[in-house]
């Protein structure tokens, strides 16, 4: 394994593992992914309301 793809791979993880995170960087993962998961986390409220 390439050692950038290693760094890549334990930053993802140290994402996952976070309780909370913040709003620009979910901005840039739904950029980088092309997913809006805004539009998921308002459907989840939108459910407990």
């Amino acid at each position: 394994m390439h050692i950038g793809q290693h760094i890549k791979e334990v930053h993802i993880h140290r994402i996952f593992r976070k309780e909370n995170m913040d709003i620009a960087l979910l901005e840039r993962i739904s950029k980088a992914l092309n997913y809006d998961f805004f539009r998921d986390l308002s459907n989840e409220f939108q459910e407990k309301v």
